[in-house]
C-alpha cells in the first residue's frame, strides 16, 4: 500500500524521523513505503539501508542498498529499522551512539533524511530519541 501524499508532506527532509510502536504493528513497511515514495518522486537520490541483515538482503529492491558504513552521502535517505540494534542504549558510549549525537545536527546540514524504526523506544539511547 502506498504511502500517502499527506502523510510524505508530514516527513521532514531533511530530517530525522522516529517510527516507533508494538511488535508487527506495521512500523517497518512504513519506513519503507516513505523510501518508495522518495524513490518514485526522485529516481536518482541515493537510499539506503542501514544494518540491514546481510542473509536478507535478496529482499531489498535494488534502488535501496544496505550500508554499514555511517558516513551517509550527502542528500541521501537512509532507514535504520531494528535500531536499538546498532543505537542500542546500554551502550552509550559506543561509536555509533557518539555518532548519532553528531548526526542529528548534521542531517541539515548534509540534506539527509534518517529514518529510525525501533522495536521500542526504551532500547533507544536519549540522544538518539
Amino acid at each position: 500500500m502506498p504511502v500517502s501524499e499527506k502523510l510524505m508532506s508530514l516527513v521532514p527532509d531533511p530530517g530525522l524521523v522516529l517510527i516507533a510502536g508494538g511488535i508487527r504493528s506495521g512500523k517497518s513497511c512504513l519506513g519503507y513505503g516513505i523510501l518508495e515514495a522518495i524513490h518514485a518522486r526522485e529516481p536518482e537520490r541515493a537510499l539506503y539501508s542501514f544494518y540491514f541483515p546481510g542473509e536478507k538482503e535478496g529482499l531489498l529492491p535494488e534502488w535501496i542498498v544496505p550500508i554499514e558504513d555511517e558516513n551517509f552521502p550527502e542528500g541521501s535517505a537512509v532507514i535504520a529499522d531494528e535500531a536499538y540494534i546498532p543505537f542500542y542504549s546500554k551502550e552509550h558510549t559506543s561509536a555509533s551512539n557518539k555518532f548519532m549525537d553528531k548526526f542529528s545536527g548534521l542531517a541539515g546540514q548534509k540534506n539527509i533524511l534518517a529514518i529510525f524504526v525501533p522495536q521500542t523506544t526504551r532500547k533507544l539511547s536519549l540522544s538518539t530519541v
